[in-house]
């Protein structure tokens, strides 16, 4: 941000780096403990994932706590992150705004008309993610080499896209990253025996309700 230009050559101000800055730490705060909450539900309801976390973490890890370097190493807890984030995205609609003069399904819409989008509409078709329904983080490892399975990346935008993608993208995957890594290190996690069913609760973002687990050492 600091070495960016616009068309004209012309750098940010102070005034707009402490803004996006603001954005990014302060904002993006209830979307990550968000998140960090239905993966959490998800990994609970599918042992064998947390399994591979902890794998994962005993690997990378060993003996030593977190550091920078090894979060690039997590790549099982990034999937499941993504896949989490594509069955349980907590925006649910995104906003944009057209450029040009634009035409959708026949319908011509004139310039700067702003959209509501659904923002995870077709991550629950079969057409774009086979099983799309199903909790299953490997289907983001395994898109390269099983030509059979429906995957399609660009149907799940949780950080929207286009000129006004998520400015904390990088530094939420980071955090949440870490978080998953430090609690499966030491703990197990598990639904805990007088929990109801989760519930999905939209109050500007969507949140878990009825969210109940508890935690052993392991």
């Amino acid at each position: 941000m600091l070495m960016a230009k616009d068309e004209d050559g012309n750098i940010f101000t102070d005034d707009d780096i402490f803004a996006n800055v603001f954005s990014i730490m302060l904002a993006g705060k209830d979307a990550v403990a968000l998140t960090l909450s239905w993966t959490i539900n998800l990994i609970t309801e599918n042992p064998e994932v947390q399994e591979s976390i902890q794998q994962e973490v005993d690997t990378v890890l060993e003996n030593k706590q977190l550091e920078y370097s090894d979060l690039a190493k997590l790549k099982y807890i990034e999937v499941v992150l993504q896949e989490s984030m594509r069955l349980k995205a907590i925006a649910l609609m995104i906003s944009v705004q057209a450029n040009n003069e634009v035409e959708v399904m026949n319908l011509s819409f004139p310039k700067d008309t702003i959209f509501l989008m659904l923002s995870r509409a077709d991550s629950y078709k079969d057409e774009y993610f086979s099983n799309a329904s199903e909790f299953n983080p490997q289907r983001w490892l395994d898109q390269s080499a099983n030509t059979e399975q429906q995957h399609c990346p660009m149907r799940s935008l949780p950080y929207g896209g286009g000129a006004r993608f998520c400015s904390g993208s990088v530094l939420s995957m980071m955090e949440m990253k870490a978080v998953i890594a430090m609690i499966c290190k030491k703990y197990i996690l598990k639904k805990d025996p007088s929990a109801t069913a989760v519930h999905e609760e939209y109050a500007f973002l969507m949140q878990p309700s009825g969210f109940k687990i508890s935690i052993e050492k392991r």
